[in-house]
């Protein structure tokens, strides 16, 4: 009981102490635990495995790119609609990433599960320019075509619109509540049926959207 007190507490404070930093895509308010079905030695490697992974692995072209186009080795940013963006963001030690998505109704903007106070929101820019001391990458669905990659976006946008709330614990297959991996999930399952792999039952997280067998790597900034 004492254990799951001081949790709770620890929680609470994160969410407290997040809402303070207004850094793009960099939202500290992130749990370091309890999740549901998955351990705290698993999300570190997940994660560790994810940002090693992407720091090597080949970028591949964004989805409607010229084939005569050169791919830039690092890739070039995307606003194209639906496309996934990943940041590494830690909370006392504990890193766990963050993600978003681009926005379909607003331009130069990502629909991002933010903090418990601004709950699903938007920001404006890119993420190496809002925050340019984390790294951070973009991939797109592989199974998914432009225009269903559009209607997940059109979904994310009217849960910002209507400022659904933030849960940093939120579990998948709802949309009451949103994490930030867990919006970017419900977008894809809600807007076209696809459901991006996750470990957990009940959860996802940013390094499972950015090394994932249903996703290409199409920028990286480090």
């Amino acid at each position: 009981m004492k254990k799951f007190l001081i949790s709770a507490a620890i929680l609470s404070l994160i969410a407290t102490i997040g809402t303070n930093y207004p850094i793009l895509a960099k939202v500290d308010d992130e749990p370091m635990f309890p999740y549901q079905g998955i351990t705290e030695e698993e999300i570190h490697k997940l994660t560790d495995d994810a940002f090693e992974w992407a720091s090597h692995a080949p970028i591949v072209a964004d989805k409607g790119t010229n084939p005569n186009t050169r791919i830039a080795a690092n890739g070039t940013w995307s606003w194209r609609d639906g496309v996934i963006c990943v940041s590494d963001s830690t909370t006392y030690g504990f890193e766990h990433g963050h993600a978003g998505i681009v926005s379909a109704s607003w331009a130069y903007t990502t629909t991002e599960a933010l903090n418990k106070v601004e709950g699903v929101g938007t920001r404006y820019g890119e993420w190496y320019i809002r925050e340019p001391s984390v790294r951070c990458y973009q991939c797109g669905v592989r199974s998914t075509s432009i225009e269903q990659d559009h209607a997940a976006a059109v979904v994310a946008d009217q849960w910002a619109i209507q400022n659904k709330p933030y849960n940093p614990l939120a579990t998948v297959n709802q949309t009451n509540e949103f994490q930030c991996a867990q919006l970017v999930y419900e977008a894809y399952r809600v807007g076209t049926g696809v459901q991006l792999p996750h470990t957990s039952p009940w959860h996802i997280f940013p390094a499972e959207l950015l090394h994932s067998t249903a996703t290409d790597l199409i920028f990286r900034y480090e």
